[in-house]
């Protein structure tokens, strides 16, 4: 389904309404929940205190103006084949996390030819599992939600909000702000940034709740403004793990991370002399960057300048730090491909509580290789 900008004038102004209950901007959110997460009109009306009969004009009038394009696909709810074997061996492996998830790697021509569209496919398939079949049903013990940037949290999220998000009341906070000028995939033109994931999350629930956001101005730590978990952290977080390779967040052009740009090209060039098959050195949680140990038996050749430019990097992000998701009582985690084993490894024998982890076959299977 895609959206268009009602126009701005003429028999499809914004201004001019059939509906004065329902402004058009809300006809357009309404036909969207009602086609993409399934909503009943009945929901749809209760939520937005009107009539059944005034819902289903809205849809039918948004889709007529051509406001909203339906299309029927089969990749919003990618199949997912749960393998529970390596499931109990990462579980046993890893005790810090309470519920774990291993979903089949779907085969694919995309492996070769497009590895970012392949990967982004990938964490389709994780996200939405991870988010439609225990997120949601977890919630509910969590008052302050913190939510990540990162394709595995986008479409954790899109699992989420399939329906509507019924807990007491609630407060979903950025951890991670957003970027200027910068809209993420190619297949999925969706900004996957800390605020506007933390905005969609809230947008889901079925009552209202209190959204804090670190806004794109103080990614760069050049304001007093604190962000919003400085003095109270989450109680459960939904964040990513990413490695530093060349489709990394961090390493796009952005207006807002060009301060650092220079550090950041630097580091990219000492990581990548000193990637190794699957073994990153350098990964992020958060947009925070990470020191990632090296397996037995491979000496990392820059380690000095990577872990000094990770320290001075870090010293300038308005993110939250890695010791401060230690603090946090339940972490969800979608991560997938091989290439993020070691940074994963990491993260789940540093303290890291877990509430769920997700991950496809191969990422489980070296996985495993390291332990």
């Amino acid at each position: 389904m895609s959206t268009t900008k009602p126009p701005a004038g003429g028999g499809g102004s914004p201004r001019r309404s059939n509906h004065p209950a329902l402004t058009d901007w809300q006809k357009i959110e309404i036909t969207r929940r009602h086609y993409v997460s399934g909503t009943s009109q009945t929901d749809l009306a209760e939520r937005y205190q009107v009539s059944e009969a005034t819902i289903s004009r809205a849809v039918k009038e948004v889709v007529r103006r051509g406001w909203v394009t339906v299309s029927i696909t089969e990749s919003y709810g990618p199949p997912a084949s749960p393998v529970p074997a390596l499931a109990d061996k990462l579980q046993q492996r890893y005790p810090a996390a309470e519920n774990v998830y291993v979903l089949k790697s779907p085969q694919s021509p995309l492996m070769q030819t497009d590895p970012g569209m392949w990967s982004d496919h990938v964490h389709h398939v994780l996200g939405w599992y991870l988010g439609s079949q225990h997120v949601r049903k977890s919630m509910s013990g969590y008052p302050r939600i913190g939510v990540s940037s990162g394709r595995g949290v986008y479409y954790t999220i899109r699992g989420i909000v399939t329906d509507w998000i019924r807990t007491e009341e609630v407060t979903v906070l950025s951890l991670t702000g957003s970027f200027e000028n910068r809209a993420h995939g190619r297949h999925e033109p969706a900004i996957m940034d800390g605020d506007t994931n933390a905005a969609t999350l809230a947008l889901g629930f079925a009552r209202m709740v209190q959204l804090q956001t670190v806004g794109s101005k103080v990614v760069v730590a050049q304001s007093d403004k604190r962000p919003p978990w400085f003095d109270d952290p989450p109680s459960g977080a939904l964040v990513g793990v990413g490695v530093l390779e060349p489709t990394n967040r961090l390493l796009q052009k952005s207006s807002t991370l060009e301060p650092l740009r220079q550090k950041l090209d630097d580091l990219q060039k000492w990581v990548s002399e000193d990637t190794n098959g699957h073994y990153i050195p350098c990964a992020d949680m958060c947009n925070c960057l990470i020191w990632i140990p090296p397996p037995r038996g491979l000496t990392v050749k820059y380690e000095r300048e990577i872990r000094s430019l990770i320290e001075i990097i870090n010293g300038h992000l308005c993110v939250i730090p890695f010791k401060h998701l230690r603090r946090v009582r339940g972490c969800w985690i979608a991560a997938g491909t091989p290439k993020k084993a070691a940074a994963l490894h990491h993260c789940l024998t540093s303290d890291l509580r877990i509430n769920a982890l997700c991950v496809d076959s191969e990422l489980a299977e070296e996985l495993l290789k390291l332990s």
